[in-house]
């Protein structure tokens, strides 16, 4: 119950929330992002959205916009919203958790299966071709996990650390990979005052494909 909730929040750690995220409800209501509006939320975060949808806006950089629904209070309840990538789980090849089937990194130059150099260099191409749906702002959003996630925690942090190091040792990547939220990473974009779409209506009817 949201009422509850943010008082709970408020009362207690003195935080009022701000992010909407609804990642795993299959289809999305424009009802939902005027509700999050309404209660001064600054963004709708989602990710399923129908496989015909998200190829279309892959290809016109629409995978961020700003949700304006369809009702009689128009821009009042206009919010920025955000589709992400990859549903809500890690890049593919990079899921270190008890429940993921890949491999951890190697960077330790004395081991024969030493691999971070290649790993690396196949992180940031996933983010390069993520960029291709996206406003190019100089910065993207991806999550880390998935369902059951975060059982070992150390496991995924530490290979994910032998990454993000090596990739900022490196200038030839020339990208800057950091630990981020979704409200910081809705500061940075906010700055640059890039113009978003306009998405006037519901994620519905909603049809999914197997991958």
């Amino acid at each position: 119950q949201m009422t509850l909730g943010h008082q709970f929040l408020l009362e207690n750690f003195n935080f009022i929330p701000d992010i909407g995220w609804h990642i795993d409800p299959f289809g999305h209501a424009s009802a939902q992002a005027a509700l999050f509006a309404q209660m001064g939320f600054k963004a709708f975060y989602i990710a399923r959205i129908d496989y015909q949808d998200q190829v279309n806006r892959m290809l016109k950089k629409g995978m961020e916009m700003v949700w304006i629904p369809d009702t009689s209070q128009g821009i009042e309840n206009a919010i920025f919203s955000h589709v992400n990538y990859f549903h809500y789980g890690s890049p593919h090849g990079f899921d270190f958790d008890i429940v993921g089937h890949d491999q951890p990194i190697r960077d330790n130059p004395n081991l024969e299966d030493y691999d971070v150099n290649l790993r690396a260099t196949e992180f940031v191409a996933w983010f390069r071709l993520m960029q291709t749906g996206y406003k190019p702002t100089g910065h993207l959003m991806h999550t880390i996990g998935g369902d059951f996630q975060f059982m070992a925690p150390g496991m995924n942090f530490k290979n994910l650390d032998k990454l993000l190091r090596y990739i900022a040792k490196n200038p030839q990547f020339n990208v800057n990979v950091t630990f981020n939220t979704p409200g910081e990473y809705l500061n940075l974009i906010y700055a640059l005052n890039t113009t978003y779409p306009i998405n006037n209506f519901d994620f519905f009817p909603y049809a999914d494909i197997i991958n």
